[in-house]
């Protein structure tokens, strides 16, 4: 029987198998784009002109998706003071449980949000100066991060609840 601890981990796979080949793309582009720029700006006295406009895209992708790969790894940053203050096993699991639904809960207004962005964004079609690449290319990023972001979140809850019902 297909559990759903088996489940979260063939999700959590197929998006690593996504999310760390693009980090890697995206970060040497990023970095490519940045030194090319200078190199002509500096040297050549040619500015690229748009080149801040990929730039742009990229690190908001790279930015959401690298936040995407904290929460898989749980690396991201906290403030854990109660395994200081606290000593009872049961009571540091119990207040994991509250910092991962509030967690939980700011993130689904993170997704609304983002929602509402990139779709205020596909209606009003904006475009870049430059390029005209339309802005719900950067903006989406946001929700793919958000949703993603719920997702290690519901994670951490379920793994969080076993932990308390174990302790």
């Amino acid at each position: 029987m297909f559990s759903l601890n088996s489940l979260i981990g063939l999700i959590d796979k197929i998006l690593t198998m996504i999310v760390i080949p693009v980090v890697v793309v995206l970060s040497i582009a990023i970095a490519s784009m940045l030194a090319w720029g200078i190199f002509s700006r500096s040297l050549l006295n040619a500015p690229v002109f748009g080149l801040e406009e990929l730039v742009l895209i990229s690190a908001m992708w790279l930015y959401m998706l690298g936040a995407v790969l904290a929460a898989k790894d749980r690396s991201h940053l906290t403030a854990d003071f109660v395994s200081v203050i606290f000593k009872n096993e049961k009571l540091i699991a119990g207040f994991a449980i509250l910092a991962t639904t509030i967690s939980i809960v700011m993130a689904l207004y993170f997704v609304s949000w983002s929602y509402e962005l990139m779709a205020w964004s596909l209606k009003k079609a904006q475009i870049t100066p430059v390029f005209k690449l339309p802005w719900y290319i950067s903006q989406s990023s946001l929700f793919v991060g958000s949703l993603a972001l719920v997702f290690y979140l519901i994670r951490d809850f379920i793994k969080d609840c076993q932990k308390f019902i174990n302790v």
